[in-house]
């Protein structure tokens, strides 16, 4: 409800409300004591039944967080269900689909791990956190994109506004791509300090970080494909279409799965297949689905996204011979140093490149910097 009002902030704040419910279950209700300003307060004790009332708190404040923003826009509740509702029936003729594709990706996530555990020790977990620092940036940056442009699309295909349709859908391709495919090479080159930075300790050694850096490396080459599929899953939405997606979704976790077995037996790949077996599928997802938008429903301009594409790539490829040859030549006694420098070198190189090709979406960035966007 909130997000067809175009209110993104509640919702946003309302999985960190998850999160600290979950928190507060395990530092207060689960042990017996909590440290605080070197002193033990006493708690609960409730053991492990503390992290189950946490999650509990977590679910209660996740909702609570939003009900002053439907309370807003005048959202009621009535204990009443009217399965014959048009309302109701347009919803689940919509869910049904996306619960298939939900299904087969949790599916292709069971069989993923299971093929995991049967070979070298440590390769479910290093899949598991190559898998979460992916999903940072494919989260910030693609799906925060799908969330926010989904209410735009639908107003804009119930007006019959096809133009304009056509032209948020080509530049939102544009726009996600110019920060995901620059974000996805900065990270395959300095992945490894910042996994050093973040998660070695005692029980996350150097092999640790090598099993983690390879498999976020091959997860991090499916980054664009992941982002650009939030964006044209949500321009089918948009059209009421679930079921387009939904077949390739399928089918795309088919052929997951037998790239999977395959690319699991190369020695010098092994688990780390997994993960490159995840970027092909939802690379190959993404254009099948951005071809079947371009050819049948004429929902964005190709000539206009491939040009951007065009101009993003060679940016991009500039960023990574400078970062391939600060990471061959320089090495700092610190892992931190060698992020941080990186960072910075990756992004001063790619807006340089971007500014010389005349990339539009930064110079549009570069202009809101500095306050200069025209006025509408």
């Amino acid at each position: 409800g909130l997000h067809a009002n175009r209110h993104f902030l509640l919702p946003a704040l309302a999985p960190v409300m998850y999160n600290i419910g979950q928190i507060f279950g395990a530092l207060v209700l689960a042990p017996k004591t909590f440290p605080l300003f070197g002193l033990s307060i006493p708690t609960l004790g409730l053991g492990v039944h503390g992290l189950v009332y946490g999650v509990m708190l977590g679910a209660a404040l996740h909702l609570g967080i939003q009900l002053p923003g439907l309370r807003r826009y005048s959202f009621h509740w009535t204990p009443r269900l009217s399965l014959r509702h048009p309302g109701v029936l347009s919803a689940m003729a919509l869910i049904g689909p996306r619960i298939v594709g939900m299904g087969a990706f949790q599916m292709t996530e069971l069989i993923r791990d299971n093929l995991a555990s049967r070979l070298s020790e440590g390769s479910v977990t290093a899949l598991t956190y190559g898998w979460f620092i992916m999903q940072v940036p494919e989260t910030i940056i693609g799906t925060a994109a799908g969330i926010a442009l989904l209410p735009a699309l639908s107003q804009m295909v119930s007006r019959g506004d096809y133009e304009n349709l056509r032209r948020t859908i080509s530049s939102s391709l544009r726009g996600v791509s110019a920060l995901t495919m620059p974000a996805g090479i900065m990270l395959l080159f300095l992945v490894r300090p910042f996994v050093q930075v973040l998660f070695e300790g005692s029980a996350f050694g150097p092999n640790a970080t090598e099993l983690v850096v390879f498999a976020a490396q091959m997860f991090l080459l499916g980054l664009v494909g992941h982002s650009l599929l939030e964006v044209s899953v949500r321009a089918f939405y948009a059209h009421r279409d679930a079921i387009t997606p939904t077949v390739v979704a399928v089918l795309a976790m088919g052929l997951q799965i037998v790239i999977s077995l395959n690319l699991v037996r190369v020695p010098r790949l092994g688990y780390a297949g997994l993960a490159l077996s995840n970027s092909l599928a939802f690379t190959l997802q993404s254009l099948v689905l951005l071809v079947i938008l371009c050819v049948r429903l004429r929902a964005f301009n190709a000539a206009f996204v491939l040009r951007g594409l065009g101009k993003i790539t060679c940016a991009s490829g500039v960023m990574a011979i400078a970062l391939a040859v600060f990471v061959g030549c320089w090495h700092p006694a610190s892992e931190l140093e060698q992020g941080l420098f990186g960072l910075l070198l990756a992004v001063g190189t790619y807006a340089v490149a971007s500014l010389a090709l005349r990339l539009e979406e930064v110079q549009q960035l570069r202009a809101l910097v500095l306050g200069r966007l025209p006025s509408r």
